[in-house]
């Protein structure tokens, strides 16, 4: 057990510390941090929404630093773990401590926790890695400015003229199924889905915030082959950027990148004729065998590379 500075201690969550979570946040926060670790923190919980959570606070009861870790019925084989230190209380043991103590709180001890820092966060990764943290899997966190030239010449030469449509005539079921169907064989060999009620719920959710008029699906005959989910929202990543999440339906589809090219070049270039933000965030991961060929012929193309990391 890590040991920890005279003066704090550890204790289960009360109803004041809400109040005292932001202060626990640096001031460049990353905002995929805030929006999908942030607000794991709260009072412990059973059943489907397992949540346990520990609190370091200084010898006034100031809660100083949080760690908590939850159930995803998605994804089952790991617990989500948020741990946050308090910026003038970090580098003394205090994250470690949390981390060892929320560790022994597990339903199931064999399950890692799991948790995401940027590769270009020295600091989050030097932590994690010194806690035993191994990468199982990256997401590229690729930029495209639809604007830039080079992106236009690519998506005009990409394009074909016929087997693309947005997404205006698919039903709302279509959508789900399509998202859940994609969803699902673009995790299986790394983060299995554990629950697909939960999957489906999860990707009826995700349709309210589509827009369909930016999103694309590609055709083989009138089977959906490939398709781009574009969404425009404030609860994403970026609320000045289109995000989309793009691949095939199979992984076994023929000429599956050709058809996923057609279906990037048609969302890139409606998204350039929309008189909003030109910037279109791609969330995807090194694993996907179609979309990451086509995200590496696509120029003026920048990354920020997110770490998917457990913890034994």
């Amino acid at each position: 057990m890590s040991s920890l500075p005279g003066e704090v201690s550890l204790r289960s969550w009360s109803s004041e510390d809400e109040a005292h979570l932001d202060s626990l946040l640096s001031a460049d926060v990353d905002r995929l941090w805030r929006e999908q670790f942030h607000g794991l923190h709260g009072p412990d919980r059973d059943g489907p929404d397992w949540r346990r959570t520990r609190v370091a606070v200084d010898d006034r009861d100031t809660m100083i630093g949080c760690a908590s870790i939850v159930h995803n019925p998605l994804h089952p084989t790991r617990f989500p773990c948020a741990i946050e230190v308090a910026p003038t209380w970090r580098r003394r043991g205090i994250g470690a401590a949390l981390l060892d103590t929320v560790k022994q709180l597990r339903g199931n001890a064999s399950h890692p926790l799991s948790t995401k820092a940027r590769a270009s966060n020295t600091t989050a990764m030097a932590f994690l890695t010194s806690q035993g943290g191994l990468v199982y899997q990256t997401c590229p966190a690729a930029v495209i400015d639809a604007n830039d030239p080079a992106v236009q010449r690519w998506a005009a030469h990409a394009q074909s003229a016929t087997g693309c449509t947005d997404l205006t005539d698919l039903s709302s079921e279509q959508l789900r199924v399509a998202f859940s169907t994609q969803y699902e064989w673009t995790h299986r060999s790394w983060s299995p889905v554990g629950d697909h009620a939960a999957l489906a719920a999860a990707a009826a959710a995700e349709m309210t915030d589509l827009d369909r008029t930016l999103s694309t699906a590609a055709w083989h005959g009138d089977r959906l082959a490939a398709i781009v989910f574009a969404f425009r929202t404030p609860t994403h990543i970026e609320a000045t950027h289109i995000e989309v999440v793009a691949e095939t339906l199979s992984e076994e589809e023929p000429g599956g990148e050709q058809r996923l090219a057609q279906a990037m070049a048609f969302t890139l270039r409606a998204v350039r004729r929309q008189p909003h933000s030109h910037m279109v965030a791609v969330d995807g991961h090194v694993t996907d065998p179609h979309l990451q060929p086509v995200l590496g012929s696509i120029p003026a193309l920048t990354t920020n590379p997110l770490h998917l990391i457990e913890i034994p």
